[in-house]
């Protein structure tokens, strides 16, 4: 189901979803201080949409396995609206930590 959503969109999304595991795999690559800060800084101009999207987009086959650990580290998924969720099975499919703030 969530792969074949992605697929129908992927024109749309693949893009985008590209660019923001780009910088969130710079900033986890980097040797800055405080990595968590500057994840939090990404994380707060995510829209509502932009983060249901970004959770989906996790579980899907494009970022399940690359994207999805970095979204679990910094807390990505901190702003989710649980209501959009369709399933609130698939909220087990992540660590705690997607949800919680390091800090």
């Amino acid at each position: 189901m969530i792969a074949k959503f992605f697929d129908r969109r992927k024109g749309d999304l693949s893009h985008y979803y590209t660019n923001l595991y780009h910088i969130i795999k710079f900033i986890d690559n980097s040797e800055i201080e405080n990595k968590y800060q500057y994840t939090s800084f990404i994380r707060a101009q995510l829209s509502a949409q932009e983060t249901y999207f970004l959770f989906y987009n996790c579980l899907s086959p494009m970022g399940k396995n690359k994207f999805k650990p970095l979204v679990e580290k910094y807390a990505l998924l901190k702003n989710l609206d649980f209501a959009l969720i369709t399933n609130k099975e698939h909220v087990k499919a992540y660590q705690p930590s997607a949800f919680q703030s390091n800090t």
